[in-house]
């Protein structure tokens, strides 16, 4: 490529060569000022912000062309610049690609390691830093990462060696613990995948398997009482999420811990089921009021053995405004599929519907955290569809515009659980991602408590609902903000209220 034959090209490839250009210089420059988290995060932004008019199907041949040709003739373009460049031109494209870090041994005695970055698309396509030897180059990951790797090589049936997880077995006794993967871990170890772990580390598992199969024992027929309950007060229930997957897709129920239920209702049956729940024993937990802010309530009991019961109540799937009018009132209801171990009335969300929430999940309410224990969700429910059932999940995704969400869902999947998933669904999907669809923001690295308000805000119908989501965060009720500051049996809560607001504004102002 010369700068003559550019010139003389076609306008669109003049266009492609000066975005390379400009975004390789900007790249570099960021690099030193700022870093390589926040050129990441930056990027990620400006591609979402600013996609491009074409999206053609050689978008990454046209961008490897240009980036490769520009950096040939600029100064000090290295492997990462090209590759944070490349990955920002792919997303701006509609392309999903992920930059690469790597080490290995440097034969340079001067040198211990020789680092190299690359770029691959969800398929593992290299776009940019092909060189030969790419595969001595191990990818650098964090320690939690690394366990999260081995935890799922183990959970798919694979022998781990305690040496390779590199911790100690508090560590990896605590990252099971908050990761609600005890249970499973245990599993696999009594199937002999970890002959050699610390005996003290296996006898705790051991321990906490059994006190969360006894929980369960008790949970379960909570949650028979519950819905039966609902269903004598003709409350129609959903369930999704923990307590729907746990009587469906695992083994057994104990192996998806979870710390509520999740039911799904209309709209209208609020008040209703609110009240048939304190009727058998339930109290609203502190939450905020207001219709925008949330979309759930949460009620809980303590039985009496100590232990606590918490109903999730949700007349939308989602509290962020652009997935919480996914599904109609009665949209998940026809499609739902009974859950006989919980009983004649327990109807959970069919196989399809699971499969986008499970993708959708992490994303639309926890900033995109890839807990190991969503991923096997995700993981179980592909792996139980049928041929026509992928087809109704591509036109599912399609038809909800969550396409990108879903490609990165199955995609941690794959990585993780080597979930099989046919090529046509990934290719469909992918093809579906390049219409630029708004719930792909989501998916931006680094996103804060303002990302999510801002994309709360933005979905929004209208200029009067913002203004109302607003005065719910800023001035939610007298009540609420007592029973917050525990003043709601006091006078002084009252003569406090507006310290109250103001203490509470602050903390929204530097929240993260």
């Amino acid at each position: 490529m010369t700068v003559l034959a550019v010139l003389r090209g076609p306008a669109p490839r003049r266009r492609l060569v000066v975005e390379a250009v400009a975004l390789l210089a900007t790249v570099r420059l960021g690099l030193r000022a700022v870093g390589y988290s926040s050129v990441e995060r930056r990027l990620t932004r400006w591609a979402d912000r600013y996609p491009a008019r074409r999206d053609d199907d050689d978008a990454v041949e046209r961008v490897a062309w240009a980036v490769e040709g520009a950096s040939r003739r600029l100064s000090g373009m290295t492997c990462l610049v090209q590759a944070l460049t490349s990955q920002a031109m792919l997303s701006r494209r509609g392309v999903r690609a992920r930059v690469r870090l790597g080490v290995r041994p440097n034969s340079d005695p001067a040198a211990l390691f020789d680092a190299h970055a690359w770029v691959e698309t969800a398929d593992g396509r290299i776009v940019i830093g092909d060189v030969p030897g790419l595969a001595d180059y191990q990818p650098l990951e964090s320690g939690r990462s690394r366990m999260a790797r081995l935890l799922a090589a183990l959970l798919r049936g694979e022998r781990v060696a305690w040496a390779t997880l590199g911790a100690d077995p508090d560590t990896v006794l605590a990252f099971c613990e908050d990761g609600d993967l005890v249970t499973v871990a245990h599993q696999a170890i009594a199937r002999g995948l970890a002959p050699d772990w610390p005996l003290a580390l296996v006898d705790q598992l051991a321990s906490r398997a059994r006190l969360e199969a006894a929980v369960e024992l008790v949970r379960g027929q909570e949650t028979r009482r519950v819905i039966a309950g609902l269903a004598a007060a003709s409350v129609h229930t959903v369930l999704f999420k923990g307590t729907a997957l746990a009587y469906s897709k695992y083994s057994q129920p104990a192996f998806r811990p979870r710390a509520d239920t999740d039911l799904l209702i209309r709209r209208d049956q609020r008040e209703n089921a609110c009240a048939r729940l304190t009727d058998l024993g339930y109290a609203v937990t502190e939450s905020s009021d207001g219709d925008l802010l949330f979309r759930q309530v949460e009620l809980q009991r303590r039985d009496e053995h100590g232990l606590i019961h918490a109903f999730d109540v949700h007349w939308q799937i989602s509290n962020q405004e652009r997935f919480a009018r996914m599904f109609d009132d009665d949209e998940l209801w026809r499609r739902a599929e009974p859950v006989e171990a919980l009983g004649p009335a327990a109807r959970a969300v069919g196989a399809v519907d699971a499969l986008l929430i499970s993708c959708m999940h992490p994303v639309m309410h926890h900033r995109d955290d890839a807990r190991l224990i969503w991923i096997c969700d995700t993981h179980l429910i592909a792996s139980a569809l049928s041929t026509s059932d992928w087809s109704a999940f591509v036109d599912l995704a399609r038809a909800k515009a969550v396409a990108a969400v879903c490609v990165h869902g199955i995609e941690l999947a794959r990585e993780y659980f080597h979930t099989l998933v046919p090529a046509s669904v990934l290719h469909d999907l992918e093809v579906s991602a390049r219409r630029r669809e708004p719930s792909a923001e989501y998916l931006a690295p680094g996103r804060t408590w303002r990302d999510e308000i801002a994309s709360n805000f933005r979905a929004l119908p209208g200029w009067r609902a913002r203004a109302r989501l607003l005065r719910e965060m800023a001035l939610p009720a007298p009540a609420y903000m007592r029973r917050a500051y525990s003043l709601e049996h006091s006078m002084v809560g009252w003569l406090l209220l507006p310290a109250l607001y103001a203490h509470r504004g602050l903390r929204v102002v530097y929240k993260k």
